[in-house]
Parts: structure tokens; C-alpha cells; sequence
């Protein structure tokens, strides 16, 4: 009776033993045992079981597939990983693009003008703009520019008309831009096309027609940008109808929003 009751004991001994030991299972199949101690956003930190007055070690929370802890209780490691990589991401994402944003650009550049109906084109003009532009983005991807106001002043390098030396125009448009995915942290690309009224004023008179713009250019964070833009403006009114001014400028610009 003796003999069993310390046989008894043993074995309950044991088994106390071997449940009190946390098991690292790696994703290459391999086993830790050990004394799991603290566990982070990228490592766990822990101790070998057999070596318990031994230095505290590390490993990846990439290499582990599961946690087994004395209790019983299993911790599966890839799916939470990938769960916080995603909600990482879209976090970044999602800060590299405002919601709602207000934004001004400054630009620098050349015009010419073209007559439909005629060959040739006038000389180049020196073309200094300044837009401000209201944005709002459906997603980080894909937005909405809903209003988007230019001033461009054309300064002739040329006498093509001797009673003024500089021409305004000015343009009321709406269009769609696009962002791409980011390269690095807040980088990204984008490109827009805007639609809509523009006037000429020169001599006094006013010009009227239609006024297109497109854009591209990178995001170099999410309050400054700088890009290349092609500013097109035709003309309808009967003194001038059929006159076209193309521009080509440089655009930097800052956004103010959330």
C-alpha cells in the first residue's frame, strides 16, 4: 500500500511538472519548451524551461505559430499577426489621405495660344498661377475635387498685343482624382482631371468658354504635394470664338484638412 501511494505520487508530481511548462510551437514544426514571460507587438520573451535561472530570451512573433501555456490555454500567433498587419495598414492608408481637405497650389510656367481653323501658334508666354482647390476623398484611393478656383497671368515676353502687357484668366472647375497605393510611409502618386467655366480677361473684355485641366505629381505627405499640370481654355464668345491658350506649369501646393 506504501509502494503505491508513493507511485501515486509520483506520477501526480510529474504531470504537475510537465503542465506547469508553456510550449513555443514554431511555424518550421519545431517545439520550445518553456516559461513564457512577456509577449509584445513583435517579440516574446521567455526563458527555457530547463534553464529557468538561465537569460532571458526572444524570438519573433513571425516565427511562432502557437502558444500551448501551462493552463491548457492556446494563443494562435498568425492570425493575429496578419489581423494587426491589416489594421496597421489601413491605419496608414488611411492617414496619408484627408477626408476633407482645402488645398492651395502655386505654379510657374508658359502658355501659347492657337486659333481652331489656322496653322501656326503665337510665341510663348510667361505663366505664373495660383489655384485654391476643396477636396473630398470617398476613400484613400479615389476623391471628389468639388470646386477648384485658377488665376493665371500671362506675361507676354513678346509684343503679340501692344495694349496690354499681361493677361488674367480665370477658371471655376470640378473633377476626380486618383491616389496610388503608398511607395514609402506617406508617398504616393496622383493624378486628376478637372471641367469647367473659364474667362479671359483682357483689354477690358471678357472671354468666356471652356476651361480643362489635368494634373500629376506625387503626395509627399499628407499636407504637401508638387506635380506637373496642363491648363487648356477655348474660347466661344464671337470676337475671339475658336481661340485656344494652352498652359504648362509647375504646381506645388499644401493641403489643409482632416
Amino acid at each position: 500500500m506504501k509502494k503505491i501511494l508513493i507511485i501515486l505520487l509520483a506520477v501526480f508530481g510529474f504531470g504537475i511538472i510537465t503542465n506547469a511548462q508553456d510550449i513555443i510551437l514554431k511555424k518550421d514544426g519545431s517545439e520550445i519548451k518553456a516559461k513564457v514571460l512577456e509577449i509584445t507587438d513583435q517579440q516574446i520573451k521567455y526563458k527555457e524551461f530547463d534553464f529557468q535561472d538561465g537569460p532571458i530570451r526572444n524570438i519573433n512573433n513571425s516565427e511562432v505559430f502557437m502558444i500551448t501555456y501551462e493552463n491548457g490555454r492556446r494563443e494562435v500567433f498568425n492570425k493575429q499577426n496578419d489581423t494587426v498587419s491589416q489594421t496597421a495598414a489601413k491605419k496608414t492608408t488611411k492617414n496619408c489621405a484627408k477626408k476633407i481637405a482645402s488645398g492651395i497650389d502655386l505654379g510657374l510656367g508658359g502658355s501659347f495660344a492657337t486659333k481652331i481653323g489656322y496653322v501656326g501658334r503665337t510665341p510663348t508666354f510667361f505663366a505664373p498661377s495660383m489655384g485654391i482647390r476643396g477636396t473630398y476623398h470617398l476613400n484613400p484611393y479615389f476623391g471628389i475635387d468639388f470646386i477648384k478656383l485658377n488665376w493665371i497671368t500671362d506675361v507676354y515676353t513678346t509684343k503679340v498685343y501692344s495694349y496690354t502687357p499681361w493677361q488674367m484668366r480665370i477658371q471655376i472647375m470640378s473633377g476626380i482624382r486618383g491616389n496610388t497605393p503608398s511607395f514609402y510611409k506617406c508617398i504616393s502618386g496622383y493624378a486628376v482631371v478637372r471641367l469647367g467655366y473659364a474667362m479671359h480677361l483682357a483689354g477690358g473684355t471678357n472671354f468666356y468658354g471652356l476651361g480643362l485641366e489635368t494634373e500629376m505629381g506625387i503626395n509627399f505627405s499628407p499636407t504637401v504635394f508638387a506635380g506637373f499640370a496642363y491648363n487648356y481654355h477655348t474660347y466661344f464668345g464671337d470676337y475671339d470664338s475658336g481661340l485656344e491658350m494652352h498652359t504648362f506649369s509647375f504646381r506645388l501646393g499644401f493641403n489643409i484638412g482632416q
